[in-house]
């Protein structure tokens, strides 16, 4: 939960989070709550202080609210390749949803023959909303637009905290 300056000050904090996203070849980040532009860049710099090759994509910072948040991956660059033309946030303009997703599509790094293609659509709906169930119906149609402009990609996963429980 809400991943700014303060965990990045404490330095066990910091070093921990680290260290768990170094057992993962992407990791999708969300509620990033800072106003620093270096905020990511200063995490993967320390997740990388040991020798690891990570890069990250961070997305804009959106919310209904006076509180917004950004969302981000970070990924394993001798593992995973990202597609950077891929990176966006899904429009919303009937403003359904509390944050809009943020889409990236990603591949392994193998024999591009064989290379599994992925696209990670990352969500964080707002269990204090009026309308969740409104919002969580949304991301049917937030998957269909995924998957139409993913071309061929029939690999999209949807991760992240819903807020739901069934």
């Amino acid at each position: 939960q809400v991943f700014g300056d303060k965990k990045l000050s404490e330095r066990n904090v910091a070093l921990t989070l680290a260290n768990i996203i170094q057992q993962f070849d992407v990791v999708a980040i969300q509620e990033i709550r800072t106003q620093s532009d270096r905020h990511m860049e200063d995490f993967v710099r320390l997740v990388n202080s040991a020798g690891a090759q990570y890069d990250y994509v961070v997305g804009p910072r959106l919310g209904n609210s006076k509180s917004t948040e950004q969302y981000a991956y970070v990924f394993n660059t001798a593992k995973i390749m990202i597609d950077r033309a891929s990176v966006y946030t899904v429009g919303d303009p009937d403003n359904l949803l509390h944050r809009e997703p943020l889409v990236a599509s990603f591949s392994t790094k193998v024999d591009s023959s064989v290379a599994f293609t992925f696209t990670l659509v990352n969500v964080h709906t707002d269990p204090d909303a009026p309308v969740l169930t409104q919002e969580l119906e949304a991301l049917a149609e937030v998957y269909r637009v995924v998957r139409r402009a993913g071309g061929n990609e029939d690999d999209v996963i949807m991760l992240g905290d819903f807020n739901a429980d069934d």
